[in-house]
């Protein structure tokens, strides 16, 4: 191969199908650690939610009470 031919070789060499498949394989360890840990994450936002909904309906309660001297009945 001439000097030329060489460079030009060397440019158009690619990836092994070893090499693709050691990446893909880092790749799955990888999306297998992290992807149930982003669900878990999700889950804890749900309850931080429900609990600063619950929270809220408390201290809605007690300034209803605050202003009619009762809690509200249930058909209110």
């Amino acid at each position: 191969m001439t000097p030329v031919n060489a460079s030009l070789h060397a440019l158009r060499r690619g990836f092994t199908l070893i090499e693709l498949m050691v990446v893909l394989v880092i790749l799955g360890v990888l999306a297998a650690l992290i992807v149930p840990n982003v669900l878990d994450r999700t889950d804890d936002a749900r309850v931080t939610a429900a609990r600063t909904d619950i929270n809220n309906l408390m201290q809605a309660l007690k300034l209803y009470k605050l202003d009619n001297q009762r809690y509200p009945s249930a058909e209110q």
